[in-house]
């Protein structure tokens, strides 16, 4: 996925009101284009005050990925093409959206 692709899809996102669930159907081909999503999707969600709250690869294709990223729980998404990142108001933002 290129960058220019994940900032789109994070522009669509947000700004975020409740809990989201954000599905990408095309999941990257290497590990540092999923880390790097990851990243930028942790960061964005920040910004945002939505912060990134669980994570679902496809463990087929990224064995070696952890139970955690950073702090936040990741599963596996069962398909191997699908990565779900679940976004949540951060707390003392009772919209999401301060």
């Amino acid at each position: 996925m290129a960058s220019s692709q994940c900032e789109q899809m994070f522009d669509r996102a947000f700004p975020l009101a409740n809990q989201t669930m954000l599905t990408v159907a095309a999941a990257p081909d290497r590990q540092e284009e999923l880390l790097d999503i990851l990243d930028r999707a942790m960061a964005r969600g920040l910004r945002h005050k939505s912060r990134l709250c669980e994570i679902h690869v496809p463990f087929e294709r990224f064995p070696l990925m952890d139970s955690k990223f950073w702090h936040i729980p990741v599963e596996d998404s069962g398909d191997p093409q699908v990565l779900r990142l679940f976004f949540a108001p951060s707390e003392g933002s009772a919209d999401g959206l301060a």
